[in-house]
């Protein structure tokens, strides 16, 4: 697999070029995401909304329309220029539908990523220096279905746990909360460094340095917060410390670049459980960010051999 990366602080310099014959979005929830689909208009033929139903049927919609996997991937073909925008889209959707373009051996997908300029930050008079943010509303983790996880496949054989970490320290506490069975596993954190600003990066490990020293982490690990190509070869790394022989489940808690890296990753090795996913489905709060930072157009190269 190959992963280009293209940035820009103005995405007229160097993106007005690119076109698509297909592009998939979510809803915009700020500012980044309005930039985001208007800009898809100007360079997609067709334009498809999706989104994952996770109150209801726990499958995706096309165009508010249940879908099945046969049916996404008959929306796609070998020839397609294929874009995600992955500012508006969920990391589930962005998992089915890259796994959607590999089923149907698409040669490539291009994928978008607006940075924010700032997040909105929970600040009152009484905690002026206070590091919470309001980001997302949490929800229970629970199984994406071709990447459930079974832990008691794995009693007798402890792996390796690996979770990209965020702002919100309180989801990797959910995560130990739910799920049982990790004790004797290794244990591996991947922070966002250096972070889409500087200092960003000090706001994650603050809000989770209490859950990794209460449940003992063996290695905490840096990777930059633009970086899917970077990320994905470090879990490549990771899961080659095992002969890829022991089982890893990844919860992508952090940035979305790292959440592409582990939907590619998860896509080339969740045959036979040997890799398999932890998630909590957050749902994305309004004006969650303010304004436009920088531009990314990941370009990912499948490898069919």
């Amino acid at each position: 697999m190959r992963i280009r990366t293209f940035s820009t602080i103005d995405a007229q310099q160097t993106l007005p070029a690119l076109q698509w014959d297909l592009a998939f979005h979510g809803d915009a929830v700020d500012v980044r995401g309005e930039a985001a689909l208007a800009m898809l208009k100007a360079t997609a033929k067709e334009q498809v909304p999706c989104g994952y139903d996770i109150r209801g049927s726990r499958t995706l919609r096309l165009n508010g329309a249940k879908t099945t996997r046969k049916e996404l991937a008959a929306q796609l073909k070998p020839a397609q220029q294929v874009l995600l925008e992955a500012t508006t889209l969920g990391f589930v959707e962005l998992l089915h539908l890259l796994r959607a373009a590999h089923d149907q051996r698409v040669e490539g997908v291009d994928l978008l990523y607006v940075e924010p300029q700032e997040y909105r930050r929970v600040v009152t008079l009484d905690t002026p220096g206070i590091r919470e943010f309001s980001l997302s509303a949490s929800r229970r983790f629970e199984g994406v279905q071709g990447f459930v996880t079974d832990l008691s496949l794995f009693e007798n054989r402890p792996g390796r746990f690996v979770t990209f970490l965020g702002y919100e320290g309180a989801r990797l506490v959910q995560a130990y909360e739910q799920l049982g069975g990790l004790t004797q596993w290794s244990k591996y954190a991947i922070f966002g460094i250096p972070g889409y600003a500087p200092g960003w990066e000090i706001n994650a490990l603050a809000n989770n340095v209490a859950s990794l020293e209460k449940h003992k982490f063996d290695s905490v690990q840096y990777c930059p917060a633009s970086a899917v190509s970077g990320a994905y070869q470090l879990l490549e790394s990771i899961f080659s410390e095992g002969g890829g022989e022991v089982p890893m489940i990844v919860a992508p808690l952090g940035t979305k670049p790292h959440g592409i890296a582990t939907a590619l990753f998860l896509i080339e090795h969740a045959s036979y459980q040997e890799t398999s996913l932890v998630y909590d489905h957050p749902e994305r709060s309004l004006n969650r960010s303010q304004q436009v930072r920088r531009w990314h157009l990941y370009r990912v190269k499948f490898d069919y051999r």
